[in-house]
């Protein structure tokens, strides 16, 4: 799915998957974020993290930090 543009409104949706650093994305999360997004008309924010075993948990942790400061 390609992400689409944030609307300007002040509030968001943090999106975060779970899949325990291992497991990416599924379509089944993206069929529930549109529905959710188009019933509710918020915007989400749906971060791809770092995965094992390319990565570790300090790397995702990162990312996340500087993704909502």
């Amino acid at each position: 799915m390609t992400p689409k543009r944030l609307k300007k409104q002040k509030e968001a949706i943090l999106y975060i998957h779970g899949g325990t650093y291992v497991n990416s994305l599924r379509p089944y999360h993206w069929n529930f974020i549109k529905l959710v997004a188009d019933k509710s008309d918020v915007s989400f924010i749906v971060p791809d993290y770092p995965l094992a075993p390319e990565s570790c948990y300090r790397e995702t942790i990162f990312m996340m930090e500087k993704l909502i400061k």
